[in-house]
C-alpha cells in the first residue's frame, strides 16, 4: 500500500471531504491532517469500513495545539 497524500485548501465554514478506502484486513492507518497554523482550527472525522464513526478530532486531541491532527489508529474492525 502506498501513501496518499492530499494538497488542498478550505476557507472559514467550509467543508472538505477526502474518502480513503481500505482493504478488510487493514489494522493499522496512520491519518496526519497538518495544516501547520496553530491560530486555525481544522476538525476531523473518521469512520470505520462499516460505517460507525470512530471518533470526531481536533487539533488538541494530542494535548497540543500546533495546526496538526496525527493519529495512529490500530484495529479497524469495528
Amino acid at each position: 500500500m502506498g501513501i496518499r497524500t492530499i494538497y488542498d485548501t478550505i476557507r472559514q465554514g467550509e467543508t472538505n471531504l477526502h474518502e480513503k478506502s481500505v482493504s478488510s484486513g487493514l489494522t493499522l492507518l496512520v491519518v496526519d491532517l497538518n495544516w501547520g497554523d496553530s491560530t486555525d482550527s481544522l476538525r476531523l472525522k473518521v469512520y470505520t469500513p462499516s460505517g460507525a464513526l470512530l471518533g470526531t478530532y481536533y487539533d488538541s486531541a494530542d494535548g497540543t495545539t500546533d495546526g496538526r491532527i496525527y493519529l495512529y489508529i490500530v484495529s479497524l474492525t469495528v
